[in-house]
């Protein structure tokens, strides 16, 4: 991590970031738990809405945590919404208007 009082080069930083989340195999269940995160979902709801262990939940976003190369749920959250952005056609599509 950066110490405060040096300057952070975002746009390097991001699109080291965004160039990385293509590279990592997330199962389609990760897919399912990392969307229902970025819905901003405890790991009870999730568990809740996909029908499983809130242990296996746990799991999943430990496993999506390592994947991501993210330190917590909000960093997983961004790149969840980036991931879709890349994958979605209909937004590609839009973001190009």
């Amino acid at each position: 991590m950066a110490p405060v009082d040096s300057p952070v080069d975002a746009p390097a930083d991001c699109a080291s970031f965004a160039s990385r989340l293509g590279s990592r195999d997330i199962t389609d269940r990760e897919h399912e738990v990392l969307a229902l995160l970025t819905q901003g979902m405890d790991d009870a709801a999730i568990a809740g809405r996909l029908g499983i262990s809130h242990r296996t939940v746990r799991s999943h976003v430990s496993s999506l945590f390592m994947k991501l190369d993210v330190a917590n749920r909000t960093q997983a959250a961004i790149a969840g919404f980036l991931i879709h952005l890349r994958d979605c056609a209909e937004c590609r599509r839009r973001a190009a208007l």
